[in-house]
């Protein structure tokens, strides 16, 4: 997942798999998005979204959110934290709090699931950088838009070593 299109197809890869979603392109359940870390600006992409582009969707879909690079060069140890998130999303009844609680937990099911593919991903390519276990955070998403939407928002953070990203590469400059 050091790259972006690595990172979204990874999630694209357990929509695909998982059996509770069973992303197809015929059946879509899978999505990119790019949100803004400020949460008035956050907000209102998800809303953007949900009002524009998840009624293409088929539920529970799968929303995979850009992460966030940070590079400490420590010149010892290097290191990048790759610190992302993603959702699961399901729909209920607006009005009907015990479809929606249920359907919430239904998706932080499938959220735990993806966690423990991560993990297990990781202990086999542990070259690619390590999950802080401690980072790990699901939380229920509710009353996204009068759509109906809820579900499980679920943030994490894995750390690599940076690789000398930002040593000076005098040979891609003229």
């Amino acid at each position: 997942m050091n790259t972006l299109i690595t990172y979204h197809n990874f999630f694209k890869d357990l929509a695909t798999r998982h059996k509770s979603i069973l992303h197809t392109e015929d059946e879509k359940h899978f999505a990119r998005i790019n949100l803004s870390k400020h949460p008035i600006i956050g907000a209102e992409d998800l809303r953007e979204f949900f009002n524009s582009q998840a009624k293409h969707l088929k539920t529970p879909f799968v929303l995979s959110s850009a992460p966030e690079y940070q590079n400490q060069n420590n010149e010892d140890n290097p290191q990048r934290s790759i610190m992302g998130e993603f959702f699961i999303m399901g729909l209920a009844r607006q009005g009907d709090y015990e479809e929606q609680e249920s359907t919430m937990d239904a998706m932080k099911e499938i959220a735990e699931d993806f966690v423990a593919e991560m993990i297990e991903y990781y202990s086999i390519n542990e070259e690619e950088g390590k999950p802080d276990f401690s980072s790990i955070n699901i939380e229920f998403v509710n009353n996204v838009t009068t759509k109906g939407y809820c579900g499980a928002k679920c943030y994490f953070n894995i750390t690599a070593d940076a690789n000398g990203k930002y040593l000076n590469k005098s040979s891609k400059f003229n």
